[in-house]
C-alpha cells in the first residue's frame, strides 16, 4: 500500500487510530512541509529549512520505524528530561538519528545534516505525553 500524502496535519491525523503526540519545537528555520501515513498507522511529518530536512515518525507499538538502516560510527544512549532513553546515531560531526519508546509508542527523527546532542534532544523533550 503506497504511503497516503495529506496536504494538512489535520487531514492526516484525521486518519489515523491513535492520538499522536508531536513535536513543538524545531531547529531555528524549520516548518512543516511534508505530512504522510503509512499503512494508516505511522505518521512521518516533514520539516525543512530550505535546504535540509528532519523527518519525524511515530506509531503504535516498540520497531525500529526509523528507516535510517546508515552505519554510522558514533552510536550511544541518553536519558531525556523525562529518564526515556533515547538511542542517537551520528558521526564526529554530530547526530542524524534519534530513535526511542514511550507509553506503547515509538517514534524517531531522522536530519539529513548532522544535529549536536541538545539539538536533537531539545526536539524528543518537545514530543509531550498528555
Amino acid at each position: 500500500m503506497p504511503p497516503q500524502h495529506f496536504e494538512s496535519l489535520e487531514g492526516a491525523l484525521a486518519e489515523l487510530t491513535y492520538e499522536a503526540q508531536l513535536p513543538s519545537s524545531m531547529p531555528e528555520g524549520y516548518e512543516l512541509s511534508g505530512c504522510m501515513l503509512y499503512e494508516g498507522a505511522m505518521l512521518q511529518l516533514t520539516y525543512t529549512n530550505g535546504e535540509n530536512s528532519i523527518v519525524y515518525r511515530t506509531a503504535e507499538g516498540s520497531n525500529d520505524i526509523s528507516g535510517d538502516y546508515e552505519r554510522y560510527s558514533e552510536e550511544t544512549t541518553v536519558e531525556n528530561d523525562a529518564g526515556v532513553s533515547i538511542a542517537l546515531k551520528g558521526n564526529a560531526s554530530g547526530y542524524h538519528s534519534a530513535r526511542w519508546t514511550n507509553g506503547g509508542m515509538a517514534y524517531s527523527l531522522h536530519s539529513d545534516v548532522p544535529l549536536s546532542e541538545s539539538e536533537l534532544l531539545g526536539i524528543v523533550n518537545s514530543v509531550q505525553e498528555d
